[in-house]
């Protein structure tokens, strides 16, 4: 039986091979040259982009490089194990293997050796060079795919699948990568994930970034007390006089975009004007100053009452002039985030005593929502109109988000990140879920609870995120002293990206030995 073939880049040759041979076929199923290529199994071949080249790799430890009349080229010499993938850059001058030995080689078209890319736990089966030779792509028995850059630095690490990876492939665009694995799936990774804008604060951690309700401008807040108004561009207007003292924990636009709630850690809590300028310091029933530092801050649909939560666990609720409505009995451990429901009547409260409750307008208690026990450091409601449709989801210290149904019962626990869940958002439409966390990565997550997309760039642990109100642009906040400001693609073709990573499977699921047979037809009702 013969193990799997080639087309060639012009569509004029396939090759072939069995063990160590190699059948080179015209087109018109004449053929055009049979040789030795190996003494043991060959595992892969690939055509060179101007056909007129092979590479070969084998269970001899080495990939050799052939011309199309059988002629010996080139050997590349240097893995310690078996060679199993292999691609050519678009220019044919550089070419990636993949190996057993758990590494990635680069290799010059004379057969020497450019770079050694090591950082796979497992074994690697797939590797791919980007179209304009700025990327390199493995995939691994570890699970994982890598992406290098050309100078062997690794750029970043795609988790997701749940078996080997056994294949990875660029599109000719460069901007999505797909990836084969044996736990039944195609994945395909959208690539031009960098941030739009970086907001920098240079010397100061970023705690909390929000968006205007107009859309127009962002505020970020600072450890050292600043409240600074960002255009989108990246533009800054106006660095406000230092609001408090302190890290500000907690900032809030209206949804009329007029007011600014914010609370810091000394203990204060400041109503401003949108523009920065400050209305007045709130005074409650302990004076001009909380007994407890505020942790969480949040307007009412109808920008008339704000509600804030401290250390001690306990909520209050004040009306947009500044004076104090309603004191909650609140949690037993500090109150970490705070939202309201769409139509205003249901204020959520997540904690560090491990709930989530629901009260309603009068105060009264409607639902306690238990998780696992884990601290909740940030809870949103889903913007849905119709109560029974409406989804909160609760941010958690142990790495994963609940999703709950407004009765109390738990529709999802979303597993993916590697460390605490600081923050949660719902886009606009409530079709997808953000979440910050302290492993340095913000994900978008499918209201189904299945990971969209996954954004790298920060490099410290990140805080908030926030949704533009056209859903467009994600914020996220980070104690990297940065806001990186990302694009949401809310339009995503699904089936076109489906019909796109059928279209490059299907020679692998159809021809490769190693693929189940159940999962040969995964693409058979995708339309070619």
């Amino acid at each position: 039986m013969l193990s799997a073939f080639n087309f060639s880049p012009d569509g004029k040759m396939i090759a072939n091979w069995k063990e160590g041979t190699v059948n080179l076929w015209n087109s018109d199923g004449t053929l055009h040259k049979t040789f030795q290529a190996h003494n043991r199994n060959i595992m892969t071949v690939r055509f060179s982009p101007d056909n007129q080249m092979i590479a070969t790799g084998s269970w001899e430890k080495e990939a050799k490089l052939w011309k199309l009349n059988g002629t010996l080229y080139k050997t590349l010499k240097g893995h310690t194990g078996s060679v199993n993938a292999l691609d050519f850059s678009s220019d044919g001058q550089i070419i990636a293997s993949g190996s057993t030995d758990r590494t990635v080689k680069l290799w010059n078209k004379d057969g020497t050796l450019r770079k050694t890319l090591e950082g796979h736990e497992g074994e690697v089966w797939g590797v791919s060079i980007s179209p304009d030779s700025q990327m390199i792509a493995s995939g691994s028995n570890d699970g994982t795919v890598k992406l290098w850059n050309k100078d062997g630095t690794l750029r970043k690490t795609l988790e997701g699948h749940r078996n080997i990876v056994r294949a990875v492939g660029f599109s000719a665009d460069g901007q999505i990568l797909a990836s084969a694995s044996d736990d039944g799936t195609v994945k395909l990774w959208r690539l031009d994930d960098r941030p739009l804008t970086i907001l920098a604060h240079n010397t100061d951690v970023v705690y909390t970034v929000r968006f205007n309700p107009d859309g127009k401008t962002i505020a970020t807040t600072s450890g050292h007390g600043y409240v600074r108004l960002w255009q989108r561009d990246g533009t800054l207007l106006k660095t406000a006089e230092q609001w408090q003292y302190g890290p500000i924990t907690a900032l809030e636009f209206s949804p009329d975009g007029k007011l600014i709630v914010s609370t810091a850690s000394d203990r204060t809590v400041r109503l401003s004007r949108a523009d920065g300028s400050r209305i007045k310091l709130l005074e409650g029933h302990t004076g001009q100053t909380h007994l407890k530092t505020v942790l969480a801050v949040s307007f009412s649909p109808d920008s008339q009452i704000f509600a804030i939560g401290d250390v001690d666990g306990k909520i209050e609720l004040w009306n947009s002039d500044g004076s104090l409505k309603q004191t909650l009995p609140g949690h037993k451990a500090k109150v970490w985030g705070l939202s309201f429901s769409p139509d205003g009547q249901i204020l959520a409260s997540a904690s560090a005593d491990g709930t989530v409750k629901l009260w309603n307008s009068d105060g009264s208690l409607e639902q306690t929502l238990s998780g696992d026990g884990s601290k909740l450091l940030g809870v949103a409601f889903s913007p849905d109109k119709q109560p029974d449709e409406q989804i909160i989801a609760a941010a958690s210290a142990d790495g994963t988000v609940k999703l709950w149904n407004k009765d109390g019962t738990l529709l999802k626990t979303l597993e993916g990140h590697r460390h605490v869940v600081r923050a949660v958002a719902f886009s606009p439409n409530g079709q997808l879920i953000a979440t910050a966390s302290y492993d340095k990565t913000v994900k978008l997550w499918n209201r189904n609870g299945t990971l969209h997309k996954t954004f790298y760039g920060h490099k410290d642990q990140v805080n908030a995120v926030a949704f533009s109100p056209d859903g467009k642009t994600l914020a996220s906040a980070s104690n990297d002293k940065t806001v990186n400001l990302w694009n949401v693609d809310l339009d995503l073709d699904v089936g076109g990206l489906r019909k796109y990573a059928c279209e490059w499977m299907w020679d692998y699921l159809k021809n490769n030995p190693n693929v189940e047979e159940s999962d040969r037809h995964l693409c058979d009702n995708v339309n070619k």
